[in-house]
């Protein structure tokens, strides 16, 4: 269910931002159609069908792309939490809720929720030998480097 509400979350996000585009063309005089021609023109032309069938095919395939889960080796949620911690906020996200092998990281600001639809959260969890971070790719890989730079500079 999960995955199907990420698809639809980002199928609005496009729509929204073509809208935006196409307003912000038609304002500034930039466009050859009129409201009414764009929308004949993106639903009866094969070109507009092709169109919406790769916006649709991409926002059905987004979250298995975008959401991933990556292993850590060598670092510990119990000993280096602080770290953990540190690269996260550095990052631009803060702690939400934490356990004994697991923290919840979201978004700093509500601006920045906002624009990642409210699917900002990333889950670090231990692992036999390490950890494993999952969440949206762009904030994992960010926080791997951190994390591995921060626990590095710690035990130097």
């Amino acid at each position: 269910m999960r995955y199907t509400v990420r698809a639809v979350k980002y199928f609005i996000k496009l729509l929204i931002l073509l809208t935006a585009i196409f307003a912000l063309m038609v304002l500034s005089g930039t466009t050859a159609f009129t409201v009414e021609g764009f929308f004949s023109e993106f639903f009866t032309s094969t070109r507009g069908k092709i169109f919406s069938a790769v916006i649709i095919v991409w926002c059905a395939l987004y979250p298995k792309v975008e959401y991933i889960s990556r292993f850590i080796p060598g670092i510990d949620v119990q000993n280096n939490r602080p770290q953990i911690i540190s690269a996260f906020e550095s990052a631009g996200t803060r702690l939400e809720s934490r356990s004994d092998n697991a923290l919840v990281f979201r978004a700093a600001t509500a601006a920045r929720r906002a624009v990642q639809m409210w699917e900002d959260g990333v889950t670090v969890t231990s692992a036999d030998g390490g950890i494993i971070i999952e969440g949206n790719r762009r904030a994992i890989a960010e926080a791997e480097f951190r994390i591995k730079l921060y626990t590095e500079n710690e035990n130097a």
